[in-house]
């Protein structure tokens, strides 16, 4: 008996492995041209760094820390890594064979006689698929784990990146503050000055007025900042799972670039990016269920057996029953499941081709925007020394009464602005170096 079933499961096995299961080799490729004509080094990746040391600002790196340790967000994903290794190790222990106690007591009679008997037994059951299964969904299996750690990790690279962004707007927001308060500032004593002269008539009225009205309205840009920062300071406590407070922080001046700022060649992005690795995995994933959508064609093993003893009369029991289980007809079932399993492994190499295209229009819309600012700077630079330079000329010029104090006016105002573009700028150019960071995968 043992003989007949060792010949069943051999044959079965044999039967479904014959070049069917094979490992998934990875069909991913990168463009040449993935950066498009923007130039990129060919020294180590900037996204080498990880976030602690290519954020240098105390506040933000601890900013950064507590939302790692409490955004609910990367807490889901690390619970995800959890199920999928779970959902591994079921998978390996799936093709064990299922052993329950069965325990059992049977009573009889017959007119005045009675029979009693007892049994303890073990039974088992074992349900052996092909091994194109066995194999492909221990493989699936892993590759789901492997993919679950790399999604999680995208969940933190994005946020390490949203609480920078955000950090450094909170920074900007300050320093545009500073900088109308301190114009207002000068303005009044301006308007003091301007009320003295009217006095002495040296001014008129209407200068006085719209001197006035021009304080007004960079108070109310002031209200309009401090609400701003308020609620920059709300989002950022959203990304750290806490309530809303107010936020310790530097200065906006503070920031520093690392040394190391190439791009680094494109398969450092395939590599570095974890968005970009998950949707390859998912490409394996899709692999591994066509595999068992071809192996269900296959036959498969059912084995059950028990074994135990009986009391009353004392005897050994035991059996043993196998058969093999093979599709005939099934209504076209398995070959539909196999032409959606080959439907659904396309559709996640052509989502890889669109994450992957997608990640490489990231760098180049950041390394464009790096560019832009630091070109824009030089010439900001410049204007505010103009300006400043035409804000002293217009007040010696009326101070010899050449000019009224609206020109001075007006030359101040345009210094407010190039100031304002000066901090703007910067922050775009911090903020692109942070996408760019982001898009090449940086962080861990």
């Amino acid at each position: 008996m043992k003989y007949t079933l060792y010949i069943m499961v051999a044959s079965a096995l044999m039967l479904s492995s014959c070049s069917l299961y094979k490992n998934y080799e990875s069909e991913a490729t990168v463009k040449a041209d993935l950066y498009g004509d923007q130039a990129v080094g060919d020294s180590a990746s900037m996204a080498s760094l990880p976030w602690n040391e290519f954020y240098t600002d105390a506040h933000l790196v601890q900013l950064i820390q507590h939302g790692l340790d409490n955004n609910n967000n990367v807490a889901v994903a690390e619970l995800n890594i959890t199920k999928a290794k779970e959902s591994l190790r079921a998978a390996r222990m799936a093709y064990l064979p299922s052993v329950s106690l069965s325990p059992s007591v049977e009573f009889s009679s017959a007119g005045k006689t009675t029979a009693n008997s007892y049994a303890v037994a073990l039974s088992g059951q074992w349900q052996i698929p092909s091994l194109g299964t066995i194999a492909s969904r221990s493989k699936q299996a892993q590759v789901a784990t492997e993919q679950a750690a790399d999604q999680a990790q995208a969940v933190k690279t994005a946020l390490v990146g949203n609480i920078a962004a955000e950090y450094y707007n909170l920074l900007m927001l300050d320093r545009e503050l500073a900088i109308y308060k301190e114009t207002i500032g000068l303005w009044k004593e301006a308007l003091e000055t301007m009320k003295a002269m009217f006095e002495s008539g040296m001014c008129f009225s209407p200068a006085i007025s719209q001197l006035a009205a021009s304080i007004e309205e960079l108070e109310i840009n002031v209200i309009d900042i401090e609400h701003s920062i308020y609620t920059t300071e709300s989002g950022l406590c959203m990304l750290m799972g806490d309530a809303t407070h107010s936020i310790e922080r530097g200065t906006f001046d503070e920031f520093k670039m690392p040394e190391v700022v190439e791009t680094g060649v494109p398969a450092l992005l395939l590599k570095n990016r974890p968005d970009v690795r998950a949707a390859e995995r998912s490409m394996a994933v899709a692999y591994y269920a066509t595999q068992q959508s071809r192996a269900a064609f296959y036959p498969g093993v059912n084995l059950t057996a028990s074994l135990g003893w009986g009391f009353n009369p004392a005897k050994f029991l035991s059996d043993v029953v196998g058969s093999i289980i093979t599709p005939v007809f099934q209504a076209g079932k398995l070959q539909a499941n196999l032409k959606i399993s080959e439907a659904e492994q396309e559709q996640t190499r052509l989502m890889f081709a669109e994450t992957l295209l997608k990640a490489g229009n990231e760098v180049v819309d950041a390394m464009y925007s790096c560019k832009s600012a630091d070109r824009k700077s030089t010439h900001i630079k410049r204007q505010i020394e103009l300006n400043g330079e035409a804000v002293a000329s217009t007040k010696e010029l009326m101070n010899n009464g050449k000019v009224n104090y609206l020109e001075v006016l007006q030359a101040q105002q345009s210094l407010l602005q190039s100031q304002m573009l000066e901090v703007q700028n910067r922050t775009n150019g911090i903020t692109s170096m942070i996408s760019l960071y982001t898009a090449l995968g940086g962080g861990f």
